[in-house]
């Protein structure tokens, strides 16, 4: 079996990663960047962890057999999330089905309004096919289609402290 060849980051695409995650392990919030007084370099605590494993083992395909993915690409920037070394390691040994999802959804989480608007575009051409979309937080725009959409589409309104089949999902 031949494996893909690990994607090697170029300064921008390092620094556009770095930006997604605010400079900070979305794990434990350590700095990812350092800057030492009187050096104009900054050093970097950061890795580049692949959310779906680059080349899973026979037990982390079973581990993550039917989770969502970000990309079918495992070396897609999309399949990429910024952690300092320590949660780095943490994350890969062992990867557990929770620890995946937990990261797929910070990623999932950070989507722009735009990107929201485009999805629900995309999900009210479909109407013959039932899809479950949750959004906490959305925003919303001036844009008259996505408010109908919107407001003829939605069948479930979570508000305050309610909770659906008991689980917190604003976490």
């Amino acid at each position: 079996m031949t494996t893909q060849a690990r994607i090697r980051l170029n300064k921008y695409q390092f620094a556009d990663l770095i930006d997604e995650v605010d400079g900070m392990c979305p794990l434990c919030a350590k700095e990812l960047l350092i800057r030492k007084s009187g050096n104009p370099y900054s050093s970097t605590l950061a890795e580049a962890a692949h959310i779906y494993p680059h080349s899973p083992s026979a037990q982390e395909k079973i581990t993550l057999s039917g989770v969502p993915r970000l990309s079918d690409n495992d070396e897609s920037l999309d399949n990429l999330l910024m952690l300092c070394p320590t949660c780095h390691h943490e994350f890969d040994h062992p990867r557990t089905r929770e620890e995946y999802l937990r990261l797929y959804s910070f990623l999932f989480n950070n989507i722009d309004n735009k990107t929201i608007q485009n999805i629900l575009k995309m999900y009210n051409q479909y109407s013959e096919k039932q899809i479950f979309i949750v959004l906490d937080n959305y925003l919303g725009t001036d844009n008259e289609d996505i408010d109908e959409i919107l407001r003829t589409k939605t069948r479930l309104y979570l508000s305050g402290d309610k909770m659906l089949f008991g689980k917190d999902w604003r976490t």
